[in-house]
């Protein structure tokens, strides 16, 4: 960019004349090989900074692997958390679809038991009363009553 700016060949002062008085002014103070010497340090002191071998790249550049291999640990660590929740909650998945399967059968189990049951709603009747007999006979013979019998 210097070596454009400072051509002598590409330089054209007729053209380089400002338009407003102030600024003709202004030129007319400075010339044209202190403008280009000022130039070409301006764009020296940018080449130093931006040097790959300068001690502000080296150091952002070992900062950046150190932030870099920090990332990919804790990437990596967020992905093995991920696998452990995903496994998490399919085993959960699969608990919650098993005793929603056991509620139902359940449901159906207690309907067949209710339903067994009332076979024997006929014969209540006769058991009860077989039972309130026999508890008579037992209550007298516990209280010695049935001594004579």
């Amino acid at each position: 960019v210097s070596e454009m700016v400072c051509d002598e060949e590409g330089f054209f002062d007729e053209h380089a004349q400002p338009k407003h008085k102030s600024r003709a002014l202004l030129a007319t103070e400075t010339k044209q090989s202190e403008t280009c010497d000022n130039i070409k340090q301006l764009i020296d002191e940018i080449k130093a900074d931006t040097d790959l071998a300068s001690k502000q790249i080296q150091c952002f550049a070992s900062e950046c692997m150190i932030s870099k291999s920090l990332e990919a640990y804790k990437f990596k660590a967020l992905q093995n958390k991920f696998f452990d929740y995903n496994q998490t909650l399919t085993s959960y998945r699969a608990s919650v679809e098993t005793f929603n399967n056991a509620v139902a059968d359940k449901f159906l189990k207690k309907a067949a038991a209710e339903e067994a049951f009332e076979a024997f709603h006929p014969l209540k009747a006769d058991a009860t009363a077989k039972f309130h007999k026999d508890l008579e006979v037992y209550m007298s013979f516990a209280s010695c009553g049935a001594e004579g019998n």
